[in-house]
């Protein structure tokens, strides 16, 4: 195929995409049925997509073909942005003042990195696997190695046993209570969205002698979660289904620390998932901020007396983060004892918000 063709093509799958469901996922399922795309065509034609919906809202009010030509145009160099860059996020008046929005907004045209969190003990094993495998990389912390979107690791390190796939601001939603409690004390921990279980395995590896339960809405999270801490050799733990925003929710256990990873708009990992600066719609912040509330109000109701309760998003809208915040100090009694965005924009990352409150 050539340029134009793969233009044709990508222009044909965005007319079909409807936003419901992960571009990623979606156009794996399209190529499977589609036989006549080789892998080198696959490759060119989802650059050409994703270029496209890097864009958001620039140059509005071209043509779906004509956007897509220009996105491959700046990508290789043949033009420029224009002057309203700010136009790429429909949604910056929702914007954390925290966020620099020319510098996150600019971040949104590029992919970020892939990024490993190695487990205690593992980081020269990891980059000696990594360098034996010609995989380039480059090492962001003790523990953080930063690789390029798309490297073929898995077939190189034991995921999750010599290395966890986790986003470099990910990697440092728990440096608050890293700062304040000792790392050999043995205290209770309840994850209450855990979700995959990243955050849980941080913990243990933070904290080893941490006590973890882990709770998410469905079964099918659950089986995911201790498959992986299987693979992460996390034996001692608890897990149940929980839906902690529901108005019947209640739980006899309290905790020495709740982490609430929050389900949210995902703002600040767009860069990863462009499409949804199309298809997110501004009522999907207020609902978002709703469920948030009430999943804090009851998790937060499980802290001991002294206890720390460390609410975290992956969304840089104010709604979300800040003003949440200021509720939970407001209508609960938790007293503010740290609260900072983790800028992934400025490190090919993933942009996250944590607040620290002390009962």
């Amino acid at each position: 195929m050539k340029v134009d063709a793969y233009i044709r093509s990508a222009n044909t799958i965005l007319g079909l995409y409807d936003g419901k469901t992960p571009f990623a996922g979606w156009l794996k399922e399209y190529f499977r049925k589609e036989k006549k795309f080789g892998s080198r065509d696959r490759r060119m034609v989802t650059q050409l997509c994703y270029g496209y919906f890097r864009l958001g809202n620039l140059l509005a009010d071209r043509s779906r073909e004509e956007r897509i030509l220009f996105a491959h145009e700046v990508q290789t160099g043949v033009a420029s942005l224009p002057d309203d860059l700010l136009a790429v996020f429909p949604l910056r008046a929702h914007l954390s003042p925290e966020i620099d929005a020319v510098a996150f907004v600019r971040a949104q045209l590029e992919q970020p990195d892939l990024f490993l969190r190695t487990r205690p003990g593992r980081q020269a094993q990891v980059t000696q696997k990594l360098e034996a495998a010609g995989i380039g990389f480059s090492e962001c912390a003790p523990d953080c190695i930063a690789l390029p979107n798309g490297s073929k690791i898995d077939e190189v390190i034991a995921i999750d046993a010599d290395a966890v796939v986790q986003d470099r601001s990910s990697q440092r939603v728990l440096d608050g209570l890293v700062e304040i409690l000792d790392p050999g004390k043995s205290f209770s921990l309840w994850d209450c969205c855990a979700a995959s279980g990243g955050k849980s395995i941080l913990a243990a590896d933070r904290f080893p002698k941490v006590q973890l339960t882990a709770s998410d809405v469905r079964e099918s999270i659950l089986h995911n979660l201790r498959k992986r801490f299987a693979r992460a050799g996390i034996t001692r733990y608890r897990s149940f289904v929980a839906d902690v925003g529901a108005s019947t929710f209640s739980f006899p256990h309290t905790f020495d620390v709740v982490l609430c990873d929050a389900p949210c708009s995902g703002s600040g990992t767009w860069g990863r998932t462009p499409e949804q600066l199309t298809y997110f719609t501004e009522d999907r912040i207020a609902n978002y901020a709703s469920l948030q509330r009430r999943i804090a109000v009851n998790a937060l109701q499980q802290v001991k007396k002294g206890g720390y309760f460390l609410y975290i998003t992956c969304s840089v809208f104010a709604a979300e983060n800040e003003a949440n915040v200021a509720l939970l100090q407001k209508e609960s009694g938790l007293s503010l004892v740290d609260a900072r965005y983790y800028k992934g924009y400025v490190q090919n990352a993933d942009t996250l918000y944590a607040a620290l409150f002390r009962l």
